[in-house]
């Protein structure tokens, strides 16, 4: 889940100056939230086997606790679900992460808080395509929470089980990694921050990716305390499903945070085998980064972002090889092009339509459809009768292909002169 300064002044501001160059290049605005139907999507979409669009909304509904929703190809949206439908909570409620489906069509999620009681700490559930819900697992069922609180996205790992890892909680309080089976049983595979000055990073916000050699690869976004600055500049680490844990890069090690800091979003498998993430902060101009690195730990930053845009959600691969994603921090928000050699090109600029129709603030990474287009959401932006005059966001599909579009400062279209040249 992404956590992070909404910085509404900074954008308002930005609104009121923004140029429109062209116009939309490629992106079709399928569906717009109304908060009734969810509000506030920071989660990426997953696509059905009958090329539905299934997602997660941290506000709105019947509670204005979150929802899970459905989009069909036309672009219908159908609200599946709303949480906290009891006082207690006991369904859990904002959803903040991405679901995952598994062959017999159930979807899987998390919620970040509620479960156990109305403060609990979130829960593991699963939802039909019909919208029947049930909550597997709620943490922070023992004092002080040892398996973990606020968990993050799932993923379907090769032997069945659902892995994640949570926020908070754990042993130490700094988040934890887990296995759960289908039917709820939750195993704790680690608790960060179990080494002296936290070196092994803690407050892990991203799914972890399932590697061709059976290990986990994550990242953490705070822990680290030996690092440059607040002491909260992350890791990238490797974990087997036995939970041993190896930590393959520590961020801002070496004094000037040049290979960034804060790695919100998970990673990414490229096709030469490396992996592929990105820096909240850090980086040449403190903004942000996109670095790979190989699963032995050989690390490298192959693009620094100078402009107020900031990376948000983890990169998708695209069939071309090259990877794509969305930059908002305190800006309306980007889309982006960048090939594993680090040439990166802004391809759409978010509020591009008048009074923000068509979004902005992409907090979600993008999936790639079977169609060839990326879909993603908007946290903010689309109807502006709803929460006005800010929106409750968006469901958007963008193609390549058209003319770019630029609104106010644009970011380099080539590798910036200080990155270096690829392993």
């Amino acid at each position: 889940m992404i956590r992070f300064s909404l910085g509404l002044t900074c954008i308002l501001s930005l609104l009121a100056g923004a140029v429109i160059s062209s116009r939309a290049a490629g992106l079709k605005t399928l569906a717009t939230f109304d908060g009734s139907n969810g509000s506030y999507s920071i989660a990426p979409l997953v696509q059905g086997a009958d090329g539905s669009l299934f997602g997660t909304t941290f506000e709105g509904g019947v509670s204005n606790l979150g929802t899970v929703f459905r989009v069909t190809p036309r672009g219908r949206l159908i609200s599946l679900y709303s949480f906290c439908k009891e006082a207690s909570c006991s369904d859990g409620k904002q959803p903040g992460a991405q679901l995952v489906q598994v062959p017999d069509g159930d979807l899987y999620g998390t919620t970040e808080s509620g479960g156990n009681g109305l403060y609990g700490g979130g829960t593991v559930f699963r939802i039909t395509s019909a919208g029947n819900l049930t909550t597997l697992y709620a943490f922070c069922l023992k004092t002080n929470c040892p398996d973990g609180s606020s968990p993050n996205s799932l993923i379907r790992a090769s032997d069945g089980s659902l892995y994640g890892t949570t926020y908070h909680g754990g042993a130490n309080g700094w988040g934890t990694v887990f296995r759960v089976t289908t039917r709820g049983k939750l195993k704790t595979l680690y608790s960060f921050c179990g080494k002296p000055n936290c070196t092994d990073g803690g407050s892990p916000e991203a799914a972890l990716l399932e590697a061709d050699d059976g290990s986990f690869y994550g990242t953490t976004s705070g822990g680290n305390s030996q690092c440059a600055g607040s002491g909260t500049c992350g890791t990238v680490f490797r974990i087997t499903g036995m939970g041993r844990l190896t930590t393959l890069h520590r961020f801002c090690s070496n004094g000037t945070c040049e290979d960034g800091a804060d790695p919100y979003a998970g990673l990414t498998r490229g096709t030469d085998g490396n992996l592929y993430g990105t820096t909240d902060a850090g980086g040449r101009c403190g903004v942000g980064t996109v670095f790979k690195i190989t699963l032995s730990g050989i690390f490298k930053t192959i693009y620094s972002f100078c402009t107020t845009q900031t990376p948000q959600g983890t990169l998708v691969r695209g069939a071309d090889q090259n990877f794509y994603g969305t930059t908002s921090g305190n800006t309306l928000g980007t889309i982006f092009k960048i090939t594993p050699s680090g040439n990166l090109t802004t391809l759409y600029n978010f509020c591009s339509r008048q009074n923000c129709r068509d979004g902005y603030l992409p907090l979600a990474g993008l999936i790639e459809g079977k169609d060839g287009a990326f879909y993603g959401t908007t946290a903010l932006g689309g109807n502006n009768n709803c929460d006005p005059p800010h929106g409750c966001g968006t469901i958007f599909r963008f193609s390549m292909g058209g003319p770019l579009l630029t609104v106010g400062q644009k970011e380099p279209r080539t590798r910036s002169d200080w990155d270096q040249q690829p392993f």
